[in-house]
């Protein structure tokens, strides 16, 4: 009675175990995760954290909402959303999928919220960004930025943050002020030193931008891959080298945009006429 008993026990007690190792499966948690987009070019150490660890990245990963998006101090990435938006991370960055959702099976709304939480990003925006601009937002310690427009920047530094946009237009809010930035605009860049200061508007290209080079041409495709690998050395040795200009030189002029180009598969937009805003 007591053989039969403790074979009853220990049967039970290897289902459940069973049940226990199918429940944490770390192959059927990722077939539940919500997938964000591709890696399209890799440099350096670039990798992907969440609460189940962190994962090293190469070119044609496929990351995932809930990840951060961290690269190495010569590390560059080069990412492309579902919905096309691309966008380019600089050495020692680390930025957070926060939401993101398009055209979802469930019926969930599209949208798309990023945190920067260090380093840099240069991005054009995709369907999301087009189609509903209050959609898209990319948090940072220091403000949100909003978009009216497709392609942009944003730094974190010591000093604070600064933003610039090189065709369309943005939004730059925090809980002391809101700055309009691009066309219709009176300033192309944008500061903030902390989250308690209006963003401020300022007429030159601030050093610290326009380093980070990105690639709208390149959709992840094999055929490219054979030179994927200079490009992506190209971006960590030559990143000064943006299209249109040099590194760290400035636009006196708002109106004359002579700055690197947006993709020219993104839909440029007439964007209403709204005057930048300066705190006194």
């Amino acid at each position: 009675m007591n053989d039969s008993r403790q074979r009853i026990s220990r049967l039970i007690n290897a289902c459940f175990f069973t049940l226990c190792l199918s429940l944490y499966n770390p192959a059927l948690y990722a077939a539940e995760e919500e997938i964000a987009g591709q890696v399209i070019r890799v440099s350096g150490v670039v990798s992907a954290v969440s609460a189940t660890g962190t994962r090293p990245l190469v070119r044609g990963d496929e990351f995932f909402v809930g990840e951060t998006i961290t690269t190495g101090p010569n590390g560059f990435a080069q990412l492309r959303f579902v919905d096309s938006a691309i966008v380019g991370l600089k050495a020692d960055t680390a930025f957070e999928i926060t939401q993101y959702s398009y055209q979802s099976s469930n019926g969930q709304e599209d949208s798309a919220t990023m945190t920067l939480l260090q380093g840099g990003f240069r991005t054009i925006t995709g369907r999301i960004g087009d189609a509903n601009k209050e959609a898209y937002r990319v948090e940072t310690p220091f403000a949100t930025i909003g978009i009216r427009g497709t392609d942009h920047e944003g730094i974190i530094t010591p000093e604070g943050l600064y933003t610039g946009v090189y065709q369309g237009g943005t939004l730059l809010e925090n809980g002391s002020g809101v700055l309009f930035l691009g066309v219709g605009a009176d300033f192309d860049y944008g500061f903030v030193p902390d989250p308690q200061t209006p963003p401020v508007g300022l007429m030159l290209q601030p050093p610290s931008m326009g380093l980070i080079v990105i690639d709208p041409n390149d959709d992840g495709s094999t055929e490219d891959e054979d030179s994927g690998d200079d490009g992506d050395t190209a971006n960590a040795n030559n990143a000064g080298n943006t299209s249109g200009g040099t590194a760290g030189s400035t636009n006196t002029n708002p109106q004359n945009r002579d700055l690197p180009p947006a993709s020219t598969a993104t839909t440029v937009r007439d964007e209403r006429s709204v005057s930048g805003i300066v705190p006194g």
